[in-house]
């Protein structure tokens, strides 16, 4: 993205001048309180919508009007609420929409559903009606349509809300063995704490970018932008500032775990 603005039909200001590069392979977690301009910098990349002032490239190729339809192609977008993207009377059908409306053989499209089914953690609910199924459930189908796709590029749209602790569990652990490049919209810092290995915050415009570390290191920043330094880094924030080191800043529970170890065995020596 380079100098991208964005303004809502009524006039609101959505982005201002938004330089990012996002690099194949990253799983990126774009940061920002409700009303950042995530939701809006997600739509503009698949091409749901277009920059007012700027512009967008992916694999070397200007997104412009009239080439969208094919970088559409390279994208996944998981929607925020699961309801509005399954529709179909099975779990299977669903997951087959997509890719019998790319055109795909009947071969492709059962090696398609079968690869997105086993990657969602669906196998036997083939027959299941989606609209019966949990919340949770509901996320695993719609992220397995988008999946089923094959997209280069997943774009999530605050992909753990409303989800109880097993679901959010679950779905986390889904993303995390993706290799897909993924760019995740969402204002829960733990969440990107565990799928993320760079971050962008936002507030209409960048606010700062670099690894999780670098960015979670700066707590300042992030309550200026509303947002919460993950649990376990203000832990060995607040551990630093009563004179303790570390080589480096935790992001999950484990990593704290071996920053401790390591320390009291310092201790002993």
């Amino acid at each position: 993205m380079d100098d991208v603005s964005y303004s809502y039909p009524d006039g609101t200001l959505a982005l201002q001048n938004l330089g990012w590069r996002v690099e194949r392979g990253q799983k990126v977690a774009v940061l920002g309180p409700n009303g950042a301009g995530k939701s809006t910098l997600l739509k503009i990349l698949a091409g749901l919508i277009f920059p007012k002032r700027g512009s967008v490239t992916v694999d070397g190729v200007k997104l412009k009007k009239k080439n969208a339809d094919i970088i559409r192609r390279k994208f996944g977008f998981l929607f925020q609420d699961p309801d509005d993207q399954i529709f179909m009377p099975r779990v299977w059908d669903d997951i087959a929409f997509g890719p019998i409306n790319l055109g795909l053989s009947e071969n492709e499209v059962e090696s398609a559903v079968r690869d997105a089914i086993q990657k969602a953690g669906l196998v036997g609910f083939e027959e299941r009606v989606p609209h019966h199924m949990s919340y949770g459930e509901k996320k695993r189908v719609a992220i397995a349509g988008v999946l089923a796709m094959r997209p280069e590029i997943l774009l999530l749209d605050e992909p753990t809300s409303n989800l109880d602790p097993r679901g959010r569990t679950e779905l986390i652990a889904i993303l995390r063995n993706l290799e897909n490049t993924m760019i995740i919209a969402t204002h829960d810092v733990n969440v990107a704490s565990l799928i993320a290995e760079r971050a962008l915050v936002l507030n209409k415009k960048k606010l700062a970018e670099g690894s999780l570390r670098e960015v979670f290191s700066q707590s300042s920043l992030l309550e200026g932008a509303n947002l919460e330094v993950p649990d376990i880094a203000k832990l060995f924030l607040l551990l630093q500032e009563e004179g303790l080191s570390f080589e480096e800043l935790p992001l999950s529970v484990r990593e704290g775990s071996e920053n401790l170890k390591h320390l009291f065995e310092r201790k002993k020596r």
